[in-house]
């Protein structure tokens, strides 16, 4: 899952692609490899755990559940609903 790769995840150039490197147990480790010259889809998968943790907060800041997916009277929340989708399908949940 997606919270074993760090929490900070980096990309650099390096041949004819990037590579997307994360810390683990103190070292940069390599993750992934992106190949091509655009460094826009680097970047983008390089900023994955910060927009993971903005989902999280959002999510918690619900009005209605406060992150539970629950409102007060037990009836599922809808109102973040939207989020969790999110949320799920990065952590390989649903």
């Amino acid at each position: 899952m997606i919270e074993n790769l760090g929490t900070e995840w980096k990309w650099s150039p390096r041949g004819d692609g990037y590579h997307i490197t994360t810390e683990i147990a103190g070292q940069w480790t390599k993750i992934a490899t992106v190949h091509g010259m655009n460094p826009g889809i680097a970047q983008r998968i390089a900023a994955v755990p910060s927009l993971l943790a903005l989902a999280h907060q959002y999510a918690r800041e619900c009005g209605e559940c406060a992150g539970t997916r629950i409102k007060p009277d037990d009836a599922a929340c809808d109102e973040c609903t939207d989020i969790w989708q999110v949320i799920d399908k990065a952590e390989k949940r649903k």
